[in-house]
């Protein structure tokens, strides 16, 4: 009977801590699963938003390199029918359009027939040649400024050529015109291969048939990707982002927006799994916290589970003695299962306390930067969404750190990231108590101030401009910030519209001279 009753104690407890563990494994693993959910959805939505703004700031500086060269052939044009009479004058003016800027790779006024009369450099040759006579026949037909598709020109290279006509009167005299060689160095080029690469995603650019006209592989370019959803979105004047498989099946998270002066393209992409990167490490740094605290749960279950069998042991020792007919130890002072029961609660509520505690310590770190340890983009998305749905009025301070590449250039990135921590010490002593810092990105840096004006939020924002721009920084003399100011609900009503009216209100500043602020 002994025998009998110590090989049932021993299947008790066998079972009782292994439902122990698992009961710890499963909370283990519904509060990675719900951790991990959280991560991959903002991930995901930062992502987007991040492309469709790099993405729309690609475009717009596109946009107003279109305009100023437009613009720069039209000024030239004027006076131009003065020096028809005499090459000599034709050709100095030729050059100095070129000279003055890296606008064009070559400049040339083609005549009424169609011909290329004078051109510079003249270590081209082309004098007398035809110029492409679709480019001629549509900027003739326009009779105004005018971009055209890219082609391959006579020098073998992919052109896009801006024209302005020339007119005595109401009598068209012919063609000024800019070629812009698209893979050699001009400032369109710096535009758009500077934003090539960051990190493992990349920019690439569509003319208006749907060509790939840049892309970081050069054998892809001339490809139709027309079949990509976002381009044919993006060339039907459609801005925006969404997660897409491209033309070569790989899962990307694009963000899009339209050049309008050249009906091209612009698509920012990341790899979906390289933006899923964090969110997996998220669950890796979670399993390796939280093995310790399992490895010492398994041993407290194993102790709580031989106290829940210890009734069931001296129930089995009294059964022993009973059939000898000793009755020493009567049946009432066995300990009840009671008290183990509130053991075991206990002990439950330590382990699941003590994995949350670790669990929010995580959750802190995703949503802080490293760096600064000011709240980042996500802490960011997510606080403006809350605001915005209960109605609360803020003001949004953007700014950007003038001249930073110069400092990582000169000084080197260990006193870049000195710099930025100097700026966001600086901003959490301006700051009033119910502000709200951010990292916003590189050097661009947030503040959200919850009931505050405009007028008010101008006045902090000039206060810490002043401040950085009077004292001496890490690098040893003072740095300048550009400021952009904007407030829900009097400027915009969602935080995709507000983030970008307060963009271009910084930019603004940029454009202005830096060092100042601008206000929507």
């Amino acid at each position: 009977m002994k025998s009998i009753l110590s090989i049932k104690n021993h299947s008790i407890r066998f079972w009782i801590t292994a439902l122990l563990i698992f009961s710890l494994l499963l909370t283990l693993c519904i509060s990675i699963f719900v951790s991990y959910k959280l991560t991959y959805n903002t991930l995901i939505n930062n992502t987007l938003e991040s492309n469709q703004g790099y993405a729309e700031k690609v475009a717009s500086t596109a946009e107003g390199f279109f305009v100023d060269v437009k613009k720069k052939l039209q000024v030239s044009a004027v006076g131009f029918p003065l020096k028809l009479g005499n090459d000599d004058q034709v050709q100095r003016r030729l050059d100095e359009i070129l000279g003055s800027s890296n606008f064009f790779n070559s400049v040339v006024f083609v005549d009424v027939t169609g011909k290329i009369k004078n051109i510079a450099p003249k270590t081209l040759k082309l004098q007398g040649k035809p110029f492409n006579k679709t480019v001629f026949y549509q900027a003739n037909l326009l009779k105004g400024p005018y971009v055209s598709d890219p082609f391959i020109g006579m020098t073998d290279r992919l052109i896009v050529m801006i024209t302005v006509p020339i007119y005595d009167g109401n009598q068209f005299l012919g063609l000024l015109a800019g070629s812009i060689y698209l893979h050699e160095n001009n400032a369109l080029s710096s535009i758009l291969e500077t934003h090539f690469y960051r990190n493992e995603s990349y920019l690439y650019v569509v003319d208006q048939k749907g060509s790939l006209i840049y892309h970081p592989q050069p054998k892809r370019l001339g490809e139709d990707v027309t079949k990509n959803e976002v381009v044919r979105k993006v060339l039907q004047g459609g801005r925006g982002a969404e997660r897409v498989v491209n033309t070569v099946g790989a899962d990307m998270l694009a963000g899009y927006a339209p050049v309008e002066s050249s009906n091209w393209g612009i698509i920012s992409q990341t790899p979906t799994e390289l933006a899923l990167m964090p969110a997996k490490d998220l669950v890796k740094n979670m399993m390796l916290y939280s093995g310790p605290f399992f490895l010492l749960l398994f041993a407290l279950s194993s102790w709580i589970a031989k106290l829940i069998v210890k009734p069931l042991n001296q129930l089995s020792t009294f059964s022993e003695r009973l059939c000898h007919g000793n009755h020493e130890k009567p049946l009432s002072k066995i300990s009840t299962w009671y008290k183990e029961a509130k053991t075991l609660k206990n002990a439950m509520m330590i382990g699941v306390d003590s994995l949350r505690n670790q669990i929010n310590h995580l959750s802190v770190e995703a949503y802080t930067d490293p760096l600064t340890k000011l709240s980042n983009r996500r802490a960011l998305k997510m606080i403006i969404e809350d605001w915005i749905q209960n109605d609360i009025p803020f003001s949004m301070v953007l700014f950007d750190i003038d001249h930073f590449k110069q400092v990582n250039d000169i000084y080197g990135h260990v006193m870049g990231d000195k710099v930025l921590q100097y700026i966001a010490n600086i901003m959490m002593d301006e700051v009033r108590k119910n502000d709200i810092c951010f990292r916003y990105g590189g050097e661009e840096f947030l503040i959200l101030l919850p009931q505050a004006d405009k007028n008010l939020t101008s006045q902090i924002a000039e206060r810490l401009r002043l401040k950085i721009a009077t004292q001496s920084s890490p690098i040893g003399e003072p740095i300048t910030v550009s400021i952009g100011i904007s407030a829900y609900p009097e400027d915009a009503k969602s935080s995709t519209e507000l983030l970008r009216l307060t963009d271009d209100a910084m930019y603004i500043a940029k454009k202005a001279g830096k060092n100042r602020t601008v206000i929507v």
